[in-house]
Parts: C-alpha cells; structure tokens; sequence
C-alpha cells in the first residue's frame, strides 16, 4: 500500500509505525487535530473543565472500527480474543512509574510480574520501569535495597530499572517526577502492590503502537498477600500466567457500567456515566494503579501533581481530567488485568474529603498549566543492573469457554458472551450449564424463542437444580408469565432454601422498592438494568400497571417494538382508557408501521386529554 503524506505535524507520529497510511488513519488523525484544536481554544478562553468535557464528548467509534481493521482484534469488548491475537510492536516504548513508600515487599512481587510479562521477554530494549522512593521511613535504601534483593538472589535477570529518591511529596508528586525522568514515549502508572498478568503491558503497547490521542486504564482484582500464588518470590513467575481474569471482580465493569455506555463511547447527562452511586465521568475510571497514558500528553497537559494533596484519594482523578480535556480519548482496555494485594489501608477521611474538595474546584475551572518539574528535590539515583539473561514468558493462561462467557454476561459485553458460548456448546453440547447460560445471553439479546429451546434442554439435563430454575423464571418475566416465573422462584426456594435466592439478589426486595429500582434505572438509560427491575417487581405483583408501563418504555428503547407494544397492552387491560398509556400504543404502533391504529389510539388519547401535546405532535406527523 501506498504510504500518503501526513497533512500536519501531529500525524508525523505515524511515521515511524508498522502501520501503512490510508485514508481511514489520515481522517482519523485530522479528528484528532481537530479536536485538539477545540479543546485548546476552549481552555483559552478559559471554560472550566467539567464544561471542556461535556463539549468534547468520548466517541472514538473511529477508532474502533481501525483497530479492527488493522489488527484484527477488538479494541475494548474482547479482552480474550484480544490476548490470543498477536501484533507486533515495532515503535511503542513504555516507562512504567511506581511511588513507592515503606512498602519494599509488595514492590518486589510487583517487580517481578513486570519482567515475567511477555511485553518484557519479546522487547527487553523498549522497557523501562522507575521506581520513586517517596521519603520512605523505614530505611534510606529500604526500596533501592528490596531490588537488589531480587538482583542478588538472581530473580530479576533482565529487567531496565532505576530507583529515585525524593523527600516525601505523596503519590502525586512522584508519578510526576517519574513521568519527568522516564526515557520511553508511553507511561504506565502502577502502585507497588500491583501483580501484572503476563500480557498486560503487551495489550496496551498494541493499542498505542495503532492510535495516538489515546489515554487507557485496566481492570483489576483482588488477590492475599499470603496467597501460594505470589508468596514465593521463587515461584512467583511460574504463577503468573495461571493468575484469574476475573473483569467481574472490579466495580468499574460490573453492573453494566461501561456495557451501559459501550464503553464510554456513548455517554448521557452531560457526559457522564450512571454508576451505582451516582454519576461518573470518563476520568473517574482512571484509577492509578492500572492507567497507560502518552508521556507528552502527561508533561504538557496535565497538572502533574498538586501539592495540596494529602493522603489517598484524587490526585489521579485530577491528573487524568486535565489530559482527557486536552482532547484525548478514554479507552477502557479490559485486556490489561492486574491483581491488587489485599493490604490493611489506613485512610484519613478528613484529608480525603479536602482533596475531593480540591479535585472539584480543579473540575470548576480552566485546564492549568503544567507545574515546573524541580530536579533539585532528588535526593539519590540508581541505575539497577541485573544480569541481562534472557527471558522467555509464558502469556496468560486463556480460561475455558463457558468461564469467559459467563464472566462477558456479567458485564453486559453480551455479543462477546454469545460468541464464546457458542463455542462452549460446540465443545459440550450436552453440558447443562452450557445450555443454560447461553440461554441467558440470548435472553439478553432478545432472542428469547431460541433461549426458551436451550432453556427446556438445559431444565430436562439439570433437574431439581435451583439455579436452573431461577434462569427460568427469568426467562418467562421477560416475555410476561408472571405467575410461571413466580412457580420458578417457588421451586428454587423449596430446594435452595430463602437464603439460596438472598445469595443469588432473587426477590430481596419489595415490587415497589424494584419499581422505583427499575424506573430510576429507565431515568439513567439502563434499559437492561431496567428490564431486570421490573421483571422482579412485575414477578411480585403483576397487577402493577405503571411497572408495565416502564417496562414497554425499556423495551421500546432496546427496539423490541413488538414486546414493547405487548407491555403497553397489558397496562391497556390493567387500565382501560388512560391517556399516557393510549398515546404509548399509538407511538409504538407508528414504529410497527401501522398508522391506522396509531390513528385511534391517539385520538382516543387527545378525548381523554385535549392537553395531551405529545399524542397531538405524533398525530400531526401520521396526517403530514
């Protein structure tokens, strides 16, 4: 292919990349110019933030669409597929920045999951990590002496290290002296109790080595201290590769957070994301122990640290709104799974609070200029040489199946689920499980005839079985058999017992309370969420005309007009004759194509309310 000539400086990046130029990365990196070019001129003319923000917006569907092409891999629904795909990294180079503080023991665990990652093992030269001693206490060459440990004891043998001392600023402050001293074009921020799976930071390179105006951040789990997994610093590497990718586990990918607003590419209310509790926006995501960012984005838009800051809590927040409103996307990168070691955290709420103060006012108003990086402060630099022997790694273990599709079900990445279940029932057809939870997929999917047909197979494989049974139950809400689904939950009771339906979130509440649940959900745009609601309240209490109300609403949003259409007859027979419900039908009854229908429906609506303007603009754009 052909190489076109960049039309400006910014796209000179791409010249040194494996990637040929098209038209698709020459259109993609004039948006990105330009929408540099927006944000500038909004932080010149002094617009706060939060505002630069809501006008910029996250689309990067673009994006997405290239990295496909260009990879043959998803950018962000298909962390697996995504592992198993190799690219090759030809001109992406990473700094990876560690703040470190009295806590040499967890850092070495963290250390040598970075030289176990294949990233390290296929490009030693184009890896560095720098670890900040943030004045720790315990000891001036505490953390410089727990990596010669490693160096001693022959268990880092190939890894570019340095350590940096500085007087005690908080994590803030040392990112920024590390991002300031780092070598490489990319960062990656982690916290000394971080365990990396192997594939980590080969996933984001492959993203960085495609896009540029990217800035990313990974999932992460849980795992003890004491853990036989990464106890042994001896056997630690021989682990790692069997460490779980649990995304379920981080509350950023649960509960179809970022399912919700396909990974936020597709955000409400003023660019924001509904959460459980409350509204988020992109750079609420970008927590510091897993985040990849572009260093020059780091030196030249963002605050770096503020020296208000006290304690734990915000200084990434802050640091990653003041990037994201320069104009750089926010990427979630599933595929980069770390493993944070569970540790007592002593927090102080009132030094937290002051700096949920701070972050706020930085949201309120212009993006500052970068502070000025004082070389001064640094007390002690020290090149670590290990033995430069090479490295082979063994990339993460990929989990079967069934394992990864239930995990996509859960957070709401369901074509990625379905794809993996289909593969799980070509392997074992007759496993139960199997039919049972591509079942649930499909039901997500709206394609619930062929779930109620695994369903029945899956009922007839696993009899008695109470999770079986509340799989059904779902099922039959979804399409409106209240009182069959009720009968499931009675016979996932009798076998599993009150507490079995408790563990599992079935029936915890009253119809009202999943009403208000599923209304509230319908109000942020969860239409899923919302659906699931109102099935338990309509399960509950069928009789309530208002639940299935919203329900049709939910269903009209995900354009399931027909089921949509079926709800807003129900509340038609629970309710004869109500305006608001009249004027649904008819609305539904346009998108379905039938305009006679909707003609009655509508003015029957306008006879019972002649102020009812919303049936009396749908009824005007039948007669046009």
């Amino acid at each position: 292919m052909e190489r076109l000539n960049p039309s400006d400086e910014f796209n000179k990046n791409f010249l040194e990349s494996s990637i040929e130029y098209d038209s698709d990365s020459i259109e993609i990196q004039q948006d990105n110019l330009e929408r540099r070019k927006i944000a500038e001129q909004l932080a010149n003319n002094n617009i706060e933030v939060n505002k630069i923000l809501e006008t910029l917006g996250n689309n990067y569907e673009k994006m997405e669409k290239y990295y496909r092409k260009i990879t043959g891999s998803e950018l962000t629904s298909d962390p697996y597929g995504s592992i198993e795909k190799d690219f090759p990294i030809k001109k992406t180079t990473i700094s990876i920045v560690i703040p470190a503080y009295n806590n040499g023991e967890r850092l070495q665990k963290c250390l040598l999951s970075i030289e176990g990652s294949t990233f390290n093992a296929k490009c030693n030269d184009k890896l560095e990590v720098i670890v900040v001693d943030d004045g720790s206490t315990n000891g001036e060459n505490h953390i410089s002496g727990s990596v010669q440990e490693l160096i001693d004891n022959n268990l880092l043998k190939n890894l570019n290290i340095k350590v940096v001392r500085q007087p005690n600023g908080g994590a803030g402050k040392a990112r920024f002296t590390g991002v300031n001293l780092a070598q490489n074009e990319y960062i990656i921020f982690h916290d000394p109790d971080i365990v990396e799976n192997p594939n980590l930071i080969e996933e984001y390179a492959k993203r960085f080595e495609v896009l540029d105006n990217i800035a990313m951040f990974g999932p992460r789990g849980h795992i003890e201290q004491n853990d036989p997994k990464i106890r042994d610093n001896n056997e630690i590497k021989n682990y790692l590769p069997r460490l779980p990718i649990d995304i379920q586990e981080d509350g950023r990918w649960t509960n179809d957070h970022l399912s919700d607003c396909d990974n936020l590419k597709k955000l409400t209310d003023n660019q924001n994301v509904w959460v459980d509790h409350g509204k988020w926006n992109p750079y609420s995501f970008f927590w510091g122990l897993n985040v990849a960012m572009k260093k020059k984005d780091l030196l030249k838009h963002a605050v770096g640290y503020d020296p208000r800051i006290k304690g734990w809590g915000a200084e990434d927040d802050i640091t990653a709104s003041q990037v994201l409103s320069s104009g750089v996307y926010a990427i979630p990168c599933p595929s980069a799974f770390c493993h944070h070691i569970k540790h007592p955290i002593n927090i102080n709420e009132e030094k937290r609070q002051e700096n949920v103060r701070i972050l706020q006012n930085t949201l309120n108003s212009p993006p500052k200029k970068p502070l000025e990086f004082n070389r001064n402060e640094i007390i002690e630099k020290i090149n670590m040489k290990s033995k430069k022997q090479n490295l082979v790694s063994q990339p993460t273990t990929i989990p079967d199946y069934s394992k990864i599709a239930a995990q996509m079900l859960k957070t709401g990445f369901y074509e990625t689920a379905d794809k993996y279940s289909e593969m799980a029932l070509k392997e074992n057809p007759n496993s139960g499980w199997n039919l049972s939870d591509r079942a649930m997929i499909l039901l997500e999917q709206n394609k619930t005839n062929e779930a109620f047909q695994l369903q029945e197979k899956a009922e007839n494989l696993l009899t008695n079985n109470p999770y079986i049974f509340i799989n059904s139950a779902k099922l039959h809400a979804r399409v409106g058999n209240y009182e069959k689904a009720y009968k499931y939950y009675e016979n996932a009771i009798s076998i599993g017992g009150v507490d079995f339906l408790k563990e599992n979130n079935i029936l915890i509440k009253s119809a009202q309370e999943y009403k208000n649940e599923g209304t509230k959900y319908l109000k942020e745009k969860k239409f899923r969420k919302a659906l699931n609601a109102l099935d338990m309240c309509l399960t509950l209490n069928p009789n309530m005309m208002w639940a299935e109300y919203d329900k049709a609403h939910a269903l009209m949003e995900l354009n399931l007009t027909e089921k949509a259409y079926g709800s807003a007859e129900k509340c038609n027979q629970l309710k004869k004759d109500d305006t608001w419900v009249l004027t649904l039908m008819g609305k539904l009854s346009i998108k379905l194509n039938n305009s006679n229908r909707a003609k009655k429906e509508l003015n029957r609506a306008l006879e019972l309310c002649p102020s009812n303007q919303e049936a009396k603009e749908l009824l005007e754009n039948i007669n046009l």
